[in-house]
């Protein structure tokens, strides 16, 4: 996702952006900015990494926006229950990138070292 095209979901999750309306060169900034913010506290969490801001990988691009979202609501005066509504939004994001990062192949999660009997080997769960 290019990042005018992660600017613009944003400025649609804080409900900035009306149809065939465009995003005011302020606000943009004011998202692009934080975005940086939140890329490099992601990246020292270790949950994602995003190297180019202008090539946002698709697979986390949405809980992304959510997270930037949340971060965006101070500065465009969102109070209230679109707060909330944000912040539940951006720790379900959260949520889905630890499970994204921990996610392992079954073969080295599963795999049991076999302790009873005189046969040597290991047993796999399936």
């Amino acid at each position: 996702m290019t990042e005018a095209e992660f600017i613009d979901t944003v400025a649609e999750n804080l409900g900035l952006l009306a149809t065939g309306q465009s995003l005011a060169n302020e606000d943009a900034a004011i998202i692009r900015k934080r975005s940086a913010a939140v890329f490099a506290r992601l990246a020292r969490e270790e949950l994602t990494t995003v190297a180019d801001a202008d090539d946002v990988p698709a697979a986390e691009a949405l809980a992304l926006a959510d997270i930037v979202a949340f971060e965006c609501g101070v500065p465009f005066g969102l109070t209230g229950p679109k707060l909330t509504e944000l912040a539940a939004s951006a720790n379900a994001a959260r949520e889905s990138l630890r499970l994204v990062r921990s996610e392992r192949p079954y073969r080295d999660t599963l795999g049991l070292t076999r302790w009873w009997g005189s046969r040597r080997g290991t047993v796999r769960v399936a």
